[in-house]
């Protein structure tokens, strides 16, 4: 058996097993048990590290400044979806999306028709 940790996600990888839901609940307990020990490690040991802040904040900056172009070029890609899911988003919190609708029908064809279903 081996486990795959990825954001909150906890997936078992099984190779002709079959566990019962004990073996399930525990191995799920034991994921949670060892997340919340690690959050705690991190707020008492790193975030409290001055040392530690400095060298994070160093390298976020380091890691934008040589990426930048990476994100200007998602963003060109994505930039049609973005705006139309603002203005969707604006009209929603209006409670009026048929205004929305009027307004941007191409957008709301494009990106958001097959999602009402």
């Amino acid at each position: 058996m081996g486990y795959i940790f990825k954001k909150k996600i906890f997936i078992i990888y099984i190779k002709e097993m079959e566990f019962t839901d004990q073996q399930v609940n525990t191995a799920l307990m034991r994921y949670q048990k060892n997340r919340e020990y690690q959050r705690q490690y991190y707020r008492n040991k790193y975030q409290t590290d001055l040392n530690y802040r400095e060298k994070s904040k160093e390298l976020a900056k380091n890691y934008y400044h040589k990426n930048i172009e990476k994100k200007k070029e998602k963003y060109e890609l994505q930039k049609n979806y973005l705006q139309a899911k603002r203005r969707y988003r604006y009209w929603k919190n209006k409670n009026d999306v048929d205004t929305f609708i009027k307004k941007y029908p191409e957008d709301y064809e494009n990106y958001f028709s097959q999602n009402q279903s």
